[in-house]
């Protein structure tokens, strides 16, 4: 007898995340807790807790402690792993599996707290109200609070890790890598090639700060002139910015961005992320120093 050379489709990654979801709503339907808490006499201060930590209420019970512990630890890791993972699907996975983990826990909490919700009443209330907690917690807090600790960018088609700089954190040094906002609010990472009140001249194979000469960053860079930069402006020649349909005003285009306000520089990249070391180009100037 010959085998068959057709085999029945193996389940993808979301079938399998939503079965191990069914399973846990399974065990949390099963859980004898919501029978036995003492539901008048929660205190607000452990309602919330309970709400904004998935698994702690659970671990307030000896017979329910390891469910509660691995809720917890599991929606934990997602977290982390959502914050330091470089690669970006990865960590969008997480978070989506991490929501999932906190709708769950929430809906039986707000199950414990309101015993009066019966029936279908309950069904809507929870899944509703869990539905809202997750999304006020995931799209403003997590995805607000991440990039203060880590965002990832890409540069030259490898992804780094930047930190956010908070108010005070210049001066800005000549060379140095950092975050900025150019005027459509789009962030950008580049160096720093001249800082305020500094002169920046450019020659058809170089440019020019402060007597010295450096290496054009970009063919786009003009070939002659010079800027005067403001008291409190920085030079920063947007290399990934793109301008459709700009033909041949695309330099004059690029130079007219590359003045950036100093508030607009809002961070700078990790040297150092884990397991992953980055090393970014130093501005060096050319010798003999003259274009």
């Amino acid at each position: 007898m010959k085998s068959s050379p057709y085999y029945p489709p193996r389940a993808g990654t979301l079938s399998r995340l939503l079965t191990l979801a069914d399973r846990l709503v399974a065990r949390v339907r099963m859980s004898q807790l919501m029978r036995r808490t003492p539901y008048r006499f929660v205190a607000f201060p452990s309602a919330v807790s309970w709400l904004l930590l998935p698994g702690l209420m659970w671990r307030g019970e000896p017979e329910q402690a390891k469910l509660g512990n691995r809720i917890m630890f599991a929606w934990a890791a997602c977290v982390v792993v959502h914050i330091v993972s470089l690669n970006g699907a990865f960590a969008d996975w997480a978070a989506i599996l991490a929501s999932m983990l906190h709708g769950i826990s929430a809906a039986a909490v707000l199950a414990v707290l309101n015993p009066q919700w019966q029936g279908f009443t309950r069904m809507w209330k929870t899944s509703v109200y869990a539905t809202l907690l997750v999304l006020v917690l995931y799209t403003i807090g997590l995805r607000g609070v991440a990039p203060v600790v880590a965002q990832r960018m890409v540069l030259d088609g490898e992804t780094i890790m930047t930190r956010r700089a908070w108010a005070g954190s210049g001066p800005w040094v000549r060379g140095e890598w950092v975050v900025y906002r150019l005027p459509n609010r789009l962030l950008n990472i580049d160096r720093i090639l001249a800082g305020p009140e500094d002169i920046i001249r450019f020659h058809k194979d170089s440019f020019e700060v402060d007597g010295k000469f450096f290496p054009r960053v970009s063919p786009h860079m003009p070939v002659e002139g010079e800027i005067h930069m403001d008291k409190n402006t920085y030079f920063i020649w947007p290399t990934a910015a793109t301008f459709v349909h700009a033909g041949d005003r695309l330099p004059q285009l690029m130079l007219g961005v590359a003045d950036i306000d100093a508030p607009d520089i809002v961070g700078r990249p990790y040297q150092h992320w884990f397991w992953k070391s980055t090393t970014l180009e130093a501005l060096k100037p050319i010798h003999p120093s003259k274009p």
